[in-house]
């Protein structure tokens, strides 16, 4: 209340200050400036009596001049409000600097796969393309691990990666980690994925290659 009383003080004793009275409540408007109303709630209730009255999500504060699905009076308030639900949705996130979460995020998926019985191989260099290579039952799958976030409305979102670089896509969260392929589809079912991106067409052709040599090889025999 002290704060609000001096800065009252200041404004008042600048000599371009001049007592206005609120057109809708006659409250005094302590401000140098041309504005007609004390408040954002008398300007609504003068200008728009009938409009049904919204508070931000944020602050409180009553919404006016936004449109009708606004839910934060200003864009500040809708930053911090958005920053806020995010917080609330994905404890712990920020905790630690990136480098230091990657690692931790690299180990959970790393240790998720070997439980789920996948040989891993990780990237020594910061270079490669993807963080793993992950092996089982004769199929390698690239898989890359991301920093997952839970959005409002439920699902998980994650960084954007160059989807011909990896076949699974690894979002980690506080709390889970969700799988995706290239084509960002969750993949609930590991072994029902092909193989290692191009790997498949690659051995189909090997394999031809390997047929036309021997079927060469025959024939110079047989000549």
């Amino acid at each position: 209340m002290n704060k609000a009383r001096d800065y009252y003080k200041k404004v008042m004793a600048k000599p371009e200050f001049k007592a206005k009275f609120c057109k809708y409540c006659g409250g005094l408007i302590v401000s140098v400036t041309e504005e007609e109303y004390c408040c954002l709630f008398c300007k609504k209730e003068a200008l728009n009596p009938d409009a049904d009255l919204k508070f931000c999500k944020y602050c409180g504060s009553p919404i006016i001049g936004r449109s009708p699905n606004a839910e934060y009076c200003c864009e500040d308030c809708g930053l911090k409000g958005t920053l806020e639900i995010g917080r609330k949705l994905n404890p712990g996130r920020g905790r630690f600097s990136p480098g230091v979460a990657g690692g931790i995020n690299e180990s959970r998926v790393n240790t998720d796969l070997l439980m789920k019985g996948y040989a891993m191989f990780r990237s020594t260099c910061q270079c490669a393309p993807c963080d793993f290579i992950a092996m089982k039952d004769g199929r390698i799958y690239r898989v890359e691990v991301t920093a997952g976030s839970y959005g409002a409305n439920g699902k998980v979102y994650c960084g954007m990666h160059d989807p011909d670089n990896y076949d699974i896509i690894a979002a980690v969260t506080f709390d889970n980690i969700f799988y995706k392929d290239a084509e960002g589809n969750e993949i609930k079912d590991l072994t029902s994925l092909v193989g290692c991106g191009r790997m498949k067409e690659i051995q189909e052709k090997e394999k031809k290659l390997e047929e036309g040599r021997d079927c060469n090889n025959n024939v110079n025999k047989q000549g």
